[in-house]
């Protein structure tokens, strides 16, 4: 039964990598190398949203030339595959993550994943105020290279 679970769980994550790389279908430039979604659900809010990263420089789908109706349907679409993984979870009787970071590689194929569990509520924090922060991080990581 956990295996089942594993797999459903994943295959909710893996759709949301898909739909993000579905949108880069309508861009007009290359296609990056890395993929950086953050995802938050909780009872009162959910959120998501996506960067990427080519040539060392982040970039956001706008930036990369995607039409912002597709920008639209791909958030949508992934906010509704991270409440999909809070009912997942809610109904094996398993805590589920409220946060979502989910690292792919679109060159290697790998997909890399961090949960979190704590209320952003509790560290006067929001889910906006997380998905920058992280940006950021990356941001950062690259100039030191």
């Amino acid at each position: 039964m956990t295996k089942q679970f594993e797999d459903e769980f994943m295959d909710i994550q893996i759709r949301m990598v898909s739909t993000c790389m579905e949108g880069l279908e309508d861009s007009d430039q290359a296609s990056p190398e890395r993929m950086y979604i953050y995802a938050f659900d909780s009872s009162s809010q959910s959120f998501f949203n996506v960067f990427f990263v080519r040539k060392g420089m982040v970039l956001s789908f706008e930036e990369l030339g995607v039409p912002d109706d597709i920008v639209e349907q791909v958030f949508d679409l992934g906010i509704d595959d991270v409440q999909e993984l809070t009912e997942l979870c809610d109904s094996r009787e398993k805590k589920a993550p409220n946060q979502y970071k989910l690292v792919y590689d679109l060159i290697n194929k790998k997909l890399d994943t961090e949960y979190g569990y704590d209320d952003l509520k509790k560290s006067n924090s929001s889910p906006i105020e997380e998905f920058l922060a992280w940006q950021e991080s990356i941001e950062k990581s690259l100039k030191g290279r």
